[in-house]
């Protein structure tokens, strides 16, 4: 029974979490069409390189926030993202 609690409170401090960093896209975003593209984006590049969401949602807020504030725009964050990523994941694959 202990063990159940923990993993249930466990799951909502990553919810909880992962709920903020969600918040913190979207206000860096500040669009609210490209803030569910950046979602989707988000999803599916999640799943293609096995990055959990709090991760992926945090390192690309970070991202997104620069790239905007060098006057770019969530298309050019979303390409330096996958391309940062997958150069990666190729080097963690590449070291096993």
């Amino acid at each position: 029974l202990g063990g159940v609690r923990q993993s249930i409170g466990e799951m909502g401090k990553y919810n909880a979490s992962l709920k903020q960093q969600r918040f913190a896209l979207k206000l860096v975003i500040n669009d609210t069409e490209k803030y569910n593209q950046a979602q989707q984006f988000l999803a599916k590049t999640s799943e293609e390189l096995a990055i959990p969401q709090d991760v992926i949602v945090r390192q690309f807020t970070q991202l997104t926030a620069s790239v905007k504030g060098a006057g770019l725009e969530l298309s050019d964050s979303e390409r330096a993202f996958t391309a940062i990523s997958s150069a990666i994941n190729l080097l963690d694959t590449g070291s096993r």
